[in-house]
């Protein structure tokens, strides 16, 4: 037992600086800066803000929390996904040993703790590291009240499942099938427990007919069309397959793992291998418990094929490297029950032979994994935001507003919100304002979509971010200064982002780099 823990503890330390290793590695990107948005808007403005938003509020709820406590700068909002994502690898472990004593517990935490998604969504401002938490944590509390009849295990598993859909929709896609599988394969199928199972979800109806439906019935984003028509229904299968294996070549909006896996020499075989070990525990559960078997493929599968149909039915929604974080959970408890059954067969014949095959497959895995896990960790990559910031702040008063125009905006306010320097940053064009991760690109620039000046003294900073499908606001904001009387005194760029400074004097202490 003492082993176990030590094993265990080793396994969680490796996992808190796999993620500790990226945590402040990068600029918060758009997604993570619009998670710092919504998290300090106030609370009028943050219930007007969910007609555009399509997430649901509980995660922006408890970044808000968090970041009253511990700020909003970049390792402090990232901090939340990773305490989420630590106590996830805790709860396999615990489901694990439960079910496949304490080998298939270290192999299903050491899975977790090193798979690449695992790592980037662990240490990713958004929800769903939360969201994966909440899931696996409902699913043990169910377990407990199916096996053990205490009421506060019903009370954590009714509290968690209502709980699930307002952190991330996508755990609909997960609850309440995993339960109602669990639920058949229990010793008492007690009517009770089938409307426990599922009468939780009633609570987020009323979000969902509030502002979830208008979400659903939106036309779906282009960006989002434009892989799910990439890759169809059969390639979006193969790269979920991928992309849950480890060792793939991720979609570029994954940022620094897309940099550091292009190329991916060793997807094919992390692929086959990972897909093998998946194979072998559903067997291996199957054989003991087929219900069990039927719940972890519910969990593993899911998350990837109702998001294929829904795109399929005319509404693309999958995108393949995101909600297979959902599945992760129940790959590792999978792969830990295969390393268990096989170990078991072979102390109970007395000869090492499916175990070593196991070992052989999973050390394969590992080093495809490894090699992944190695290249992301240490792809540099450059943060111009923080230049950015170091600039305005050599220039100190002589700095009068930032103009932030399209995808630059939501960056650069979060970076204010983290560290105050009282310099204005306003968006172009205001209504990014409301949800500055979506805009209309295609409408015309009108007035109305270019602020004024406001008047104070010193440079006017003009920021964008380069192939934004900003261009002709910052074209036509680069006229209405102009024709205030401003002049470029200074242009820059740093990664993809553009600075233009505009000035009513010449000279200008900004470097020309």
């Amino acid at each position: 037992m003492r082993r176990e823990a030590l094993v265990l503890a080793a396994i969680l330390t490796a996992a808190l600086a796999l993620r500790l290793a990226r945590i402040d590695a990068t600029d918060l990107w758009l997604d993570e800066a619009c998670s710092v948005h919504y998290a300090t808007l106030d609370w009028g403005e943050l219930w007007q803000a969910f007609d555009d938003e399509i997430h649901p509020p509980l995660y922006y709820l408890a970044l808000r929390a968090w970041g009253a406590v511990l700020g909003f700068g970049p390792v402090a909002v990232r901090s939340l996904s990773l305490v989420a994502s630590l106590l996830t690898v805790v709860l396999v472990a615990r489901l694990a040993r439960r079910r496949w004593g304490a080998a298939g517990a270290l192999v299903a935490a050491g899975v977790l703790a090193a798979a690449p998604l695992g790592i980037y969504y662990g240490v990713e401002a958004r929800p769903y590291a939360l969201a994966t938490l909440v899931v696996t944590a409902a699913i043990d509390r169910w377990i407990a009240w199916l096996e053990l009849r205490r009421r506060r295990d019903a009370i954590a598993f009714a509290l968690l499942l209502a709980a699930a859909p307002y952190v991330h929709y996508f755990t609909l896609f997960v609850v309440p099938l995993v339960p109602l599988a669990l639920w058949l394969g229990s010793r008492e199928r007690r009517r009770s427990d089938l409307a426990l199972a599922v009468l939780p979800l009633l609570a987020f109806a009323p979000w969902l007919v509030r502002f979830g439906l208008q979400h659903v019935a939106a036309d779906s984003k282009a960006w989002i069309g434009a892989w799910w028509y990439r890759y169809g229904p059969l390639g979006s299968v193969a790269r979920s397959a991928a992309a849950l294996g480890g060792g793939a070549a991720y979609p570029p909006y994954l940022g620094v793992l897309a940099v550091a896996t292009r190329g991916a020499p060793l997807e094919v075989p992390a692929t086959l291998a990972f897909g093998g070990l998946l194979a072998g525990g559903l067997l291996a559960v199957g054989r003991a418990t087929g219900w069990t078997a039927l719940a972890l493929a519910a969990w593993l599968v899911v998350p990837v094929a109702l998001p294929v149909a829904v795109s399929l039915a005319g509404t693309p929604v999958f995108i393949p490297g995101r909600y297979e974080v959902f599945a992760l959970p129940a790959a590792a408890l999978l792969v830990g029950a295969v390393a268990a059954a096989a170990r078991a067969r072979d102390a109970a014949r007395g000869r090492w032979a499916g175990g070593g095959a196991v070992l052989v497959v999973l050390l394969g895995w590992g080093a495809a994994v490894a090699w992944t896990d190695w290249t992301y960790l240490g792809t540099d990559v450059e943060r111009p935001v923080r230049l950015l910031r170091g600039l305005q702040q050599k220039q100190g008063d002589g700095v009068a507003e930032v103009l932030a125009v399209g995808f630059a905006f939501a960056p650069m306010r979060a970076a204010e919100v983290a560290e105050p320097t009282g310099v204005p940053v306003r968006p172009v064009p205001p209504a990014l304002a409301a949800h500055p991760g979506w805009e209309n690109k295609a409408r015309p620039v009108d007035a109305e979509d270019l602020p004024v000046p406001l008047g104070r003294p010193g440079d006017v900073w003009l920021v964008s971010q380069e192939g934004d499908g900003f261009e002709r606001w910052r074209a036509a904001e680069d006229a209405r200064l102009q024709a205030q009387g401003l002049r470029v005194s200074r242009a820059i760029a740093i990664g993809d982002l553009r600075l233009a400074v505009y000035s009513r004097s010449a000279g200008n202490p900004l470097p020309a780099r």
